[in-house]
């Protein structure tokens, strides 16, 4: 495993985690997804839950750029790409919800849980991470408040070239009361011990890491609020964070390795 700063031509992975892009929300940083994805192929995408943000009727934001994510997503479907979207806590609860949008029908959503086979024949569970929050699992009412609030404070201090320090810190404080990251770690973590797979891949807190945890690995893709990141699996099995900034496109791909599909298995029956 490794991290990764921003690749510097447009690559081809085996397969790509994305998790929390929040389309539907003015914290969607709509256009560098949209460029990153442009500049990122996969065999496989896994959509790590928190894909869309339209439970609140009132704050619903839709953009060109974001109906362009979809499209590219729903064209790669087409292609031939394996596009998997786990649920996750801010995605409507129902595919007709009122402010769902027409391609969200197109990418209907995987039922838990999700097993991802890499190259290399490890095997790991792969979970947006909401099940294991402290809050959301007491009281999902108190887990949207808070998630709430945050973007309220997002949207204010997004307008200002630099975010004041105490909006920051409100923010900060807010996820750590709200979150209580760690905790939810340490469950997730403990998840895939009991579960014997090789590691975690989730998404919800957040917060992109990649690291050994207690005999397992612990891999979260982050985000497409604060972040810009993503989680990339290559042709050998090895797993490796990207963060992401815009830069342009060259113009050719690379040559794709002949190597074999990423098995998927949810509960007991793969689907390759």
């Amino acid at each position: 495993m490794s991290y990764c700063a921003v690749p510097p031509s447009r690559k081809m992975y085996r397969s790509l985690f994305l998790s929390d892009l929040h389309l539907g929300s003015r914290s969607c940083r709509a256009e560098a997804l949209l460029d990153f994805l442009q500049q990122h192929e996969a065999e496989c995408i896994y959509l790590v839950g928190d894909i869309f943000d339209v439970w609140r009727n009132a704050a619903f934001y839709w953009t060109p750029q974001q109906e362009l994510i979809l499209t590219l997503l729903c064209e790669r479907r087409r292609q031939g790409v394996n596009v998997i979207r786990l649920p996750g806590n801010h995605d409507p609860l129902s595919q007709h919800h009122s402010n769902a949008p027409e391609p969200l029908l197109r990418i209907m959503p995987t039922a838990e849980p999700v097993y991802h086979t890499t190259a290399n024949q490890q095997r790991f569970l792969v979970t947006h991470g909401d099940g294991c929050d402290y809050w959301f699992g007491r009281s999902p009412l108190i887990s949207r408040l808070g998630s709430a609030v945050d973007g309220a404070l997002r949207a204010v201090t997004s307008r200002k070239a630099t975010r004041p320090k105490f909006a920051q810190w409100l923010i900060d404080t807010m996820q750590s009361v709200f979150n209580f990251s760690r905790r939810t770690e340490r469950r997730l973590i403990a998840s895939a011990q009991q579960q014997r797979v090789d590691g975690v891949i989730c998404g919800h807190l957040h917060k992109p890491s990649l690291r050994a945890s207690q005999g397992v690995l612990y891999a979260n893709c982050g985000d497409w609020v604060d972040n810009a990141s993503a989680l990339v699996e290559d042709f050998q099995g090895e797993f490796h964070l990207l963060h992401w900034q815009a830069q342009p496109a060259p113009s050719a791909l690379p040559v794709r390795a002949a190597l074999p599909r990423p098995m998927i298995t949810t509960g007991e029956e793969p689907v390759l």
